[in-house]
């Protein structure tokens, strides 16, 4: 006889969004490419005077737009560079990190001026996927090396001098003991970059290894990397930790289950406070990228999945397309907590991406950091997708519920801003189509402070860029995000209840 679903987990405490919430999101302006499906709007910036704002555009390069009415931003230059992934600002100039026509090639940055006209370039390593401003205003690329093509090349970062005068690729160094790699190997090639964050007195950065849910640590006084440090699993069966599981268990069902689940964090920012640093991650979860084919491929079903019967007793149930049998989960041999005894069975279940966003501590000097789990999200997001627009639940550019067994609303973007005194996390959540603020000022208690969700018009955020008041041309503090499967760039204001 089957096994009863679990019940439903408590609402955990100090997650319920007031009534008013503390902050507003409301849009005042907004720019359409006219160009759907085509990520025609993937990564905002502001320029340093606050007036115009970068997007990045796959297919066509980079695009200004005048915002200095923000209620009518328009089209000012367009600087032609198809395969752009990144822009970044600072002191007046701007950086494009740009991937190469060779997957297995180098890429390049480019540096323009205020007008897009081109200054410099340097090369970089293989895919550089984001690149950020460093604290002496050089900049960094986080070149991800994804394989593709049967060949599956170094990951690494790129620091390029400021007017791209002087470059130098670091390669990450070689995986240490119980670092997730994927299923072709332990080398420094299965470590693939995704973001950089600077520290605030700029010492060091912090560059996420989504694919292998990790960070590695970069001294910036002595340009190499020192540590790469785990972000170990989330356990869903917790109360306040629950998810969907299944596209076809009739709707919303957040329930706790027995999995783990990797962060894989794809955007991640930096926060010091009271002498003590924390590093915020937006959980998003990722595969291994199965262009290459076999044996970059790591993802599996549970149902498809051998599991051990003394672990897993009620596996028949479990294998049900309603319960977990559809969920995407690692498969043996690409994480060590899978199938620790090599018998070809899996003895947990680990899922990617943790659907949340999580403050973790960073301790330790360089060579021996750690971070330290301070805080976790859990269930939030999907709840609050249910509550308030569940025709975007785990939707994507799908019906909703259509993504619950893969990574659930995906927690992709993530951008600190300062609003009346209080620090707030602006989580943009790609399958929900949503907007999420965080309360971070005190990152140890972390409370829901706002939410936009966006509907049809506005879908998949990907990237998010904060405009403080003291630069906003409105004097209020202004978001913009760019939502990649409209190829639409959406203005917010935000206001104080």
């Amino acid at each position: 006889m089957p096994l009863p679903p679990p019940p439903p987990p408590p609402e955990p405490p100090g997650l319920v969004e007031s009534a008013p919430p503390a902050l507003t999101l409301r849009e005042i302006g907004r720019w359409d490419s006219g160009r759907p499906g085509v990520s025609a709007a993937e990564v905002p910036a502001w320029t340093s005077d606050g007036l115009g704002l970068l997007v990045t555009d796959a297919e066509r390069g980079l695009r200004l737009l005048d915002a200095s009415d923000p209620a009518a931003p328009r089209e000012a230059a367009l600087y032609e560079a198809p395969g752009v992934n990144s822009v970044a600002v600072s002191g007046g100039r701007i950086a494009a990190a740009i991937a190469g026509g060779d997957p297995a090639g180098p890429g390049r940055l480019v540096v323009l001026d205020a007008e897009l006209r081109p200054v410099a370039e340097a090369a970089t390593g293989v895919g550089p996927d984001m690149v950020a401003a460093g604290p002496d205003g050089s900049w960094l690329t986080a070149d991800e090396g994804q394989p593709a093509a049967g060949v599956d090349p170094p990951g690494g970062l790129t620091r390029v001098a400021p007017d791209a005068g002087e470059a130098g690729v670091v390669r990450l160094p070689a995986r240490p003991g119980g670092i997730r790699s994927g299923a072709s190997g332990g080398g420094p090639e299965t470590l693939e970059p995704e973001y950089v964050a600077v520290s605030a007195d700029g010492s060091f950065a912090c560059v996420a290894l989504q694919e292998n849910n990790a960070v590695a640590f970069f001294d910036l006084q002595e340009d190499r990397f020192t540590d790469v440090v785990g972000l170990g699993l989330l356990e869903r069966s917790a109360p306040g930790a629950g998810f969907d599981a299944s596209d076809r268990d009739g709707g919303v069902r957040i329930h706790r289950w027995p999995v783990s689940a990797m962060p894989q964090p794809d955007a991640v920012a930096l926060r010091t406070v009271g002498g003590r640093t924390f590093l915020l991650t937006a959980n998003e979860g990722e595969t291994r990228d199965a262009s290459g084919g076999d044996p970059f491929t790591d993802a599996t079903r549970v149902a498809d999945l051998p599991l051990d019967t003394d672990a897993f007793p009620e596996a028949a149930w479990l294998k049900q397309d309603d319960t977990l049998g559809r969920l995407e989960v690692v498969r043996p041999g690409a994480h060590p907590a899978v199938d620790p005894d090599g018998d070809g069975d899996a003895d947990r279940l680990v899922a990617f991406g943790g659907r949340s966003v999580s403050v973790f501590e960073v301790l330790g000097a360089p060579g021996s950091r750690e971070l330290a789990l301070r805080w976790n999200s859990g269930d939030l997001f999907e709840r609050l997708a249910a509550e308030r627009a569940p025709g975007s639940f785990n939707a994507g550019t799908r019906a909703a519920d259509s993504r619950s067994e893969k990574r659930g609303p995906e927690p992709e973007g993530l951008v600190l801003g300062e609003v009346g005194g209080r620090v707030h996390a602006f989580v943009g959540l790609e399958r929900s189509h949503a907007v999420v603020a965080l309360d971070v000022t005190d990152p140890l208690a972390p409370t829901l402070s706002g939410s936009v969700f966006a509907g049809v018009a506005d879908r998949a955020p990907e990237g998010l860029a904060f405009l403080p008041a003291g630069r906003s041309p409105t004097g209020g503090p202004l978001l913009a995000v760019a939502y990649e499967a409209t190829g639409t760039l959406v203005i917010y204001a935000i206001g104080e209840n």
